[in-house]
């Protein structure tokens, strides 16, 4: 079985699913799970599991983000003898050109992306944004400006998210502007460029974000815009990458 954590628990309180015959559970995304408030309802999940059972904890960005301490509390709780398992990018960072852009003013990040776009022409691209809001609006400017986009983020119903996903892999739209836990799991072959609207308040966000081009020794792009008032998130960033 394949769930949400909230839509596994509610099963299991109606008495419609039982996981006392359960013999491996897989939390996918961990971090994110309970960096989203998923925390009382994986514990909710767990206790109706035999302890026989393995468990299998998974993370793009490792031990590092916002839902670290609860992935550590979850382990220590219900996990026996657990063993950390890190796996190293598959991707040569070579393949991918990183560039970071400083705005003069905040009013021009929308028209700085929007040159960034015409520059490349990107076949594919995802434009990662912090809110949800900011998403639909950017998606909405781009549409405006003659950019076929499309906004994912996780007030999409699960049809709808499908329904965009299936028109961004088959090139009827060219830009994904998306969320980083709407995009987190997307399988996206041939990715030609990332664009960061703004800087990830994470710094293993950014790196997961970047990652996403330059796949399968294909070369790839990732633009970052930076204003003055995030010039001390591009130094921990910097300092975070081992940069000058």
């Amino acid at each position: 079985m394949v769930g949400t954590p909230g839509r596994i628990e509610e099963h299991l309180r109606k008495g419609s699913l039982s996981l006392a015959s359960l013999e491996s559970l897989v939390l996918d995304e961990a971090d994110r799970m309970l960096d989203m408030g998923f925390q009382p309802a994986l514990e909710a999940i767990i206790g109706e599991t035999p302890t026989s059972r393995q468990t299998l904890m998974f993370s793009a960005t490792g031990l590092q983000g916002a839902g670290a301490e609860g992935v550590r509390a979850i382990a220590e709780g219900f996990l026996r003898d657990p063993v950390s398992v890190a796996v190293s990018e598959t991707h040569d960072e070579t393949s991918i050109r990183e560039h970071f852009y400083r705005l003069g003013d905040e009013s021009e990040r929308f028209e700085a992306l929007r040159l960034l776009l015409l520059h490349h022409r990107p076949q594919s691209s995802v434009v990662f944004c912090n809110t949800k809001r900011e998403t639909d609006e950017v998606a909405d400017a781009l549409d405006q400006a003659g950019f076929s986009a499309l906004a994912l983020h996780g007030d999409l119903e699960q049809r709808d998210r499908d329904r965009l996903l299936i028109l961004f892999a088959n090139k009827s739209a060219s830009i994904l502007v998306a969320t980083d836990v709407a995009a987190r799991g997307l399988d996206i072959n041939a990715l030609d460029a990332v664009f960061n609207y703004r800087i990830a308040r994470e710094l293993e966000v950014h790196v997961h974000r970047v990652g996403r081009t330059g796949r399968a020794g294909s070369s790839g792009v990732a633009c970052t815009l930076v204003s003055e008032a995030e010039s001390y998130r591009l130094e921990r960033l910097t300092e975070f990458l081992g940069e000058p």
